[in-house]
């Protein structure tokens, strides 16, 4: 009997023991934040920086946090922050703190997954070249595999030509890029000279090449003189005295 007796003792005690465990337990994740609401605070804040991108198909995942990771549950709701660790549109790191009784501040990497319109060559391009349409297409290229500064609308590219070659099937980037030359070295050009509520107009010839707006040396026709004169269209200069 005395047998039996212990014997159910020891089962009371391993039955009890199992449940202050699991109790303990409980009561422990109730009083430390949700790893996956952590998460979830992370992913929301990234796509909400991106949603005025023009991306398509996006979506955040925000990498795995150790299990170990006891953090207080925030007495306040949380929040997410930027963070100037942001390699690429595609990898970034999100901040999240509790601004509670116990603050704390955690650090979450985030994949982001899309696709974006980015400008792709139909044909190889010379240095110089202009940027016509017919030689140009938009296509939606998964963000892993832009290149920074990707031109993502033909529109980009007015007054602009390669600074560079370009084969077919390369995306056109910003670095690829310079403004195009509207005046040629030894075109003759309009110059005009505002001053004293009058305008002037005269003959020249380009000393230099220009893009809109640059500054060239041109040689005024009817003096000789050189002077510094502003690019405003692909026959006029302007200067202000």
């Amino acid at each position: 009997m005395n047998r039996f007796a212990s014997k159910i003792n020891n089962c009371l005690r391993l039955i009890v023991g199992l449940f202050i465990s699991s109790w303990l337990s409980l009561l422990q994740a109730s009083e430390t934040e949700s790893l996956t609401t952590i998460r979830s605070v992370a992913e929301n804040f990234a796509l909400i920086q991106l949603r005025d991108k023009g991306l398509e198909q996006l979506q955040a995942q925000a990498s795995s946090l150790d299990s170990r990771l006891q953090l207080q549950r925030c007495s306040e709701p949380l929040q997410a922050f930027a963070t100037s660790t942001q390699r690429s549109l595609s990898r970034t790191t999100v901040g999240v703190r509790c601004t509670g009784s116990k603050p704390w501040t955690l650090y979450v990497p985030v994949q982001i997954s899309a696709q974006a319109p980015a400008v792709i060559a139909l044909q190889p391009l010379a240095r110089g070249e202009p940027l016509l349409t017919d030689r140009l297409t938009t296509r939606l290229v998964a963000l892993d595999q832009l290149p920074a500064n990707a031109i993502s609308d033909v529109e980009q590219l007015q007054n602009m030509e390669l600074s560079r070659p370009v084969n077919a099937d390369d995306i056109i980037t910003l670095s690829a890029l310079q403004p195009r030359k509207i005046i040629v070295r030894g075109q003759e050009v309009a110059i005009i000279a505002d001053g004293g509520g009058i305008s002037v107009r005269a003959s020249g010839v380009a000393m230099e090449s220009g893009a809109l707006g640059s500054l060239i040396q041109v040689r005024n026709a009817s003096s000789d003189r050189s002077i510094e004169a502003r690019v405003v269209d692909a026959g006029t200069v302007r200067v202000k005295n």
